[in-house]
């Protein structure tokens, strides 16, 4: 008996997903694993096992680079000494706010109209620029786009 192996597929994107568009990978258990680059010029690495799905939002993705690149500056939201940076609670609602507006429509009869993504604040720890835990109809994933760097 031959027994395959938990992942089969890994998606390295070297520059990220497409310029100017948000994804989101749910994940799921696929054996396919994706692969970015995220946190600025901290060029942190992350991988996701799930699905990929293509979300509208250039208005958000305009949002999100404003304020990661620009606001919080180039490194992310870990300093060159692993510090990871203390979110204060306005930021928090610009964060909600932006990604709410974000629609998906999900595969089942339960939503027959989009309904928002939401910021999945469970994962604080995680978020940073070109990476944004969020909770979706179909499951939890993660808000990606291309890294600024």
């Amino acid at each position: 008996m031959c027994l395959e192996p938990e992942v089969r597929v890994r998606i390295v994107w070297v520059d990220g997903p497409a310029e100017g568009r948000l994804h989101v990978v749910v994940r799921a258990r696929t054996r396919i694993v994706y692969k970015h680059q995220y946190g600025g010029v901290m060029c942190r690495h992350g991988e996701v096992q799930g699905y990929l799905v293509p979300v509208f939002g250039a208005e958000a993705l305009a949002e999100l680079r404003d304020f990661f690149e620009g606001t919080l500056g180039t490194y992310g939201t870990t300093n060159h000494d692993g510090v990871r940076f203390e979110w204060r609670e306005d930021q928090l609602d610009l964060l909600r706010r932006v990604v709410s507006r974000i629609s998906w429509w999900a595969d089942d009869r339960l939503y027959p109209e989009p309904v928002p993504i939401v910021l999945d604040e469970s994962r604080i720890q995680e978020f940073d620029e070109a990476w944004l835990p969020v909770l979706t109809p179909d499951g939890p994933g993660v808000l990606w786009w291309q890294n600024s760097d």
